[in-house]
């Protein structure tokens, strides 16, 4: 009779951090939802298309306008050792930031490395088509993005949810990541 009785108590005690265990999944969810700032789409002024279109052109980074949107859809971006010097005195020279840049970028066809950034949020960017790294990057907001298509690398780097995250096509790298929420995140078509 005791064993019964103690074994009622477990299957309590086990509904009951089920239950604990849905609510914080629901409340972080809520609340990663609650915290994604949805940025307007609004295509950029004339002397801020301008100013962009320069600074692609400075960087060799290959662009396009969408029709519908009149956000920018670009091949690459990547600033490391060989040209964080230009980017950061273009940036300068011309008054704008990559927080400005990003409100007004919808799509990366390819590859994404934000380690040498200054960029603390992707404002409008929905779509990464090949890897993205966010390692010992300033960034905190993914704003926007629903799809990284290749590798993502979340490495040492503040961001704590990957909000309206939907699908991370290869792999992704949490090690030494302070992420505490998945948001909407369905799938990881690597390892994790």
């Amino acid at each position: 009779f005791r064993q019964q009785e103690e074994n009622h108590i477990m299957e309590n005690i086990k509904e009951e951090i089920k239950k604990t265990e849905k609510i914080a999944v629901s409340s972080e969810q809520k609340q990663a939802e609650a915290t994604v700032k949805t940025q307007k789409t609004i295509p950029p002024t004339p002397e801020q298309q301008k100013q962009f279109e320069a600074f692609f052109k400075d960087l060799e980074i290959n662009y396009e306008k969408d029709k519908e949107t009149g956000l920018y859809i670009i091949d690459n971006y990547v600033v490391n050792f060989s040209n964080i010097e230009k980017h950061r005195k273009f940036m300068q020279n011309n008054n704008i930031t990559e927080d400005d840049l990003f409100k007004y970028i919808q799509e990366i066809k390819g590859n994404a490395d934000f380690e040498g950034t200054k960029l603390t949020s992707l404002g409008n960017l929905k779509e990464i088509g090949g890897n993205a790294n966010f390692e010992n990057s300033p960034i905190t907001d993914l704003g926007n993005l629903e799809k990284i298509g290749g590798n993502a690398n979340f490495r040492h780097s503040p961001i704590t949810s990957l909000c309206n995250l939907e699908k991370i096509g290869g792999d992704a790298e949490f090690e030494f990541s302070r992420i505490t929420s998945l948001g909407k995140l369905k799938v990881i078509g690597g390892d994790a």
